[in-house]
Order: C-alpha cells, then sequence, then structure tokens
C-alpha cells in the first residue's frame, strides 16, 4: 500500500504545475479529489502498519502555526473565511506529512523531482504553443490557467530541481541528461513570456547560485548550464525580449508595483493597532479595506503572515523557516546548495506573491526536510556498514 500511496503522491506533485485546468466535471478539482484519495489511503496504511514516522521540529511548529490560524476564528471579522483558509492550511499540513512518511527514501524525493519538472512541462507546452499560434496578440503569456507570476516562480523553483537531476552521477551515457537540460532551455524562455518582473530577477539570482553551486562540481556541470541559459536567451524572439525590457524598465513607477506597495503600506498600519493577534487569516482583504480599496491579497507572503497572524502568528512561521533553514544547512554539499537556491527564488517570489497557501510551498517545506531525513538515514547506514 505504500508505494501505491507514493506513486498517488507523484500524480499530486505533477499536478500542481498545471492544477487550474486539471478539473474533473462534478468534483471541485482533479487535485483536490486526487489528494482526498490519497489522504484516505495513507491514513489506512498508517492505521494499518500502526506505526508513523516521528516528524521533525519544523513540521511541529507549522502544526502550531496552523492552530493558531484555527484559534483566529474567535477574533476574526469574516470567521467563514478564516474558517476555509484554516482548512487549506490543514489540507496542506496533511500533504506535507504525506510526503514525510511516504517519501522517505533519496530515491523517492528525486521521483518527486521528477514528477514536478513534467507537470511544469505541460504548462511549458501550453504557453508556447499559445504563443506559437498567436505571437503579437500578448505581451504576457501563461499556462495550466495558472497566473503569469505564480507560473513564472513555479518555474523558476523547477530549474534548479532540473538541473539537480542533470548532473547526478549516474553509470551511462545517461541521455536523460539532455533532456532535463533541454527543459532548462525552454523554463527559461517560458519565465521570460510570462513577463513577470519578480520572475525573471528570480530566475536571475537562480542561475547565479547554480552555477556556483555546479562549478564545486567540475566546469562540465556549469558550463553546461551557462552554454544552456545562453541559448535561451539568444533564440528569444526580439520583439518579446522588447516587451519585457520595457516592463522591466518601469520598475518601481510601474503601476503594479505602485498598488502592491500600497496594499503593504495599508497592511502594516492595520497591524499597527493590531500588533499581538493580527486580523487573522484569510481576513487580509477585509481588514485593509477601509484603507485600501480594491485590494485583494498582500502580494507579500511575509506581511500577510503578519498581518493576518499578528506577532505571535509570525513568530511561529519565522521559527519553522528558521529550523527549515538550518536543516538545509546539515544537508551534503550539492544538495544545501540545490535547497538553498530554491528557498532564495522562495523568497524572492514571496516578496511579491502570497504564497503560505501555495502548494508549491509547502512542497518545497516538505521535500526539505524529508531530503535531510534521507541524507542522514544513508550517512547512518554507510557509516555502521564501515564500522561492521
Amino acid at each position: 500500500m505504500r508505494k501505491v500511496v507514493f506513486v498517488l503522491l507523484c500524480a499530486m506533485v505533477f499536478s500542481i504545475p498545471w492544477e487550474e485546468m486539471a478539473v474533473l466535471p462534478g468534483a471541485q478539482s482533479g487535485l483536490f479529489t486526487l489528494g482526498c484519495a490519497t489522504l484516505a489511503l495513507a491514513c489506512a496504511t498508517a492505521i494499518i502498519r500502526l506505526q508513523i514516522r516521528n516528524p521533525p521540529a519544523a513540521y511541529r511548529i507549522f502544526a502550531l502555526y496552523i492552530g493558531w490560524n484555527f484559534l483566529s476564528l474567535s477574533w476574526a471579522p469574516d470567521s467563514l473565511v478564516a474558517a476555509g483558509k484554516s482548512l487549506t492550511f490543514l489540507s496542506l499540513l496533511l500533504f506535507a506529512w504525506m510526503i514525510w512518511e511516504f517519501a522517505d527514501r533519496e530515491e523517492n524525493i528525486l521521483w518527486l523531482f521528477r514528477s514536478y519538472v513534467l507537470g511544469c512541462c505541460v504548462s511549458l507546452l501550453m504557453m508556447l504553443a499559445a504563443y506559437a499560434a498567436d505571437p503579437s496578440s500578448y505581451d504576457r503569456y501563461t499556462g495550466g490557467g495558472l497566473n503569469q507570476n505564480d507560473l513564472a516562480i513555479i518555474l523558476d523553483i523547477s530549474i534548479p530541481l532540473a538541473a539537480y537531476l542533470a548532473s547526478r552521477p549516474s553509470r551511462g551515457a545517461a541521455p536523460h541528461r539532455k533532456l532535463y537540460w533541454a527543459y532548462i532551455t525552454a523554463a527559461i524562455i517560458g519565465v521570460v513570456l510570462t513577463g513577470s518582473r519578480d520572475g525573471i530577477i528570480t530566475l536571475g539570482a537562480g542561475l547565479a547560485v547554480m552555477a556556483v553551486a555546479l562549478g564545486r562540481q567540475g566546469y562540465k556541470a556549469a558550463a553546461g548550464l551557462i552554454v544552456t541559459a545562453c541559448f535561451a536567451l539568444l533564440i528569444i524572439p526580439r520583439d518579446i525580449s522588447e516587451v519585457i525590457i520595457s516592463r522591466f524598465a518601469e520598475g518601481g513607477e510601474a503601476h503594479t508595483f505602485q498598488l502592491r506597495v500600497m496594499f503593504w503600506k495599508a497592511g502594516l498600519e492595520y497591524w499597527r493597532g493590531h500588533p499581538l493577534i493580527g486580523c487573522g487569516v484569510g481576513n487580509f482583504m477585509i481588514a485593509i479595506t477601509p484603507i485600501a480599496a480594491h485590494a485583494n491579497v498582500a502580494h507579500n507572503t511575509f506581511i500577510s503572515v503578519l498581518v493576518e497572524g499578528g506577532l505571535i502568528g509570525f513568530c511561529l512561521m519565522a521559527a519553522a523557516w528558521a529550523l527549515l533553514a538550518r536543516t538545509i544547512l546539515a544537508m551534503a554539499r550539492n544538495e544545501k546548495f540545490l535547497w538553498l537556491t530554491i528557498l532564495a527564488i522562495w523568497i524572492g517570489g514571496s516578496m511579491a506573491l502570497s504564497w503560505e497557501y501555495s502548494k508549491s510551498t509547502w512542497l518545497i517545506y516538505a521535500c526539505a526536510m524529508t531530503h535531510c531525513a534521507a541524507q542522514r538515514g544513508r550517512r547512518g547506514l554507510q557509516a555502521a556498514e564501515e564500522r561492521a
């Protein structure tokens, strides 16, 4: 049964980059239905085995944060919205638990990486098909029904995963490596086609960190990334690049950026009046509407957590983030650089997106914790074999 649960988990991860398109007739969404089935089977497996893995400290702090969100129902202006968001957080925590419990070997983590990259291929193909069909109608493209900014960060995250898979030592000629490098080329073009300023900035930062990390493995790995990135930039259509350059040149003068700054200021103004407990989970829009009309979300994960959870909720989340960072720093060199790159991309994306509810966010949390535990287990087994 564990293998069946893991296969379903891979299917869930595969669906994340195009979940808006994965809709089943009569169901909330294909991913939601798949998640419910996977969770039911996972719980049944745990009950039959009467054994679950002890979760790491960061996971427990995340659980405390979600418990605090449920408490916020008692003071949130809209308790129904708060209840819905709290249940969303709970489902994401359970998703992270399933990864921790059933992806307990390093090879399983690699399969989750492959599933995520393959899912990104679906959205990427949709985007490239839309551009090929009519390259002059839009200045921004997307795929999988996702927002352009969300898709840009999702593709940014997939690039170091693909580079890690491509650069891992393997037996034989490993022709799959060429596929990963080809994917990276397409993903870079895809990020540019989204027209996301935040996505392009985080892409540049991620590529720089990856080049340093791969350079430590040898010049061939770093050269492969540099050649791939240069090739992608060379084949980007000139008209698209001009649009992106003009968007990027707007910088802080862009209307969307100014609007986000207004939301951030309004959120922080509300927080000063409710510093400890905040406005309650999911109630950012309701809290700042009297200050800034037409607000929807914070467009900043850190401000959103602070305003909705107050100082108590923010400190809980910050403690979990700190433990997660410590977990990453304890990994082996290659894996440490991989997760530091992903963490840097996530932080960059979270500065402009409210990603505390994102499945990609909780996938990162869960995979980082599980990957570190799997490495510790492998090193412990090798040490025991050497002593024997």
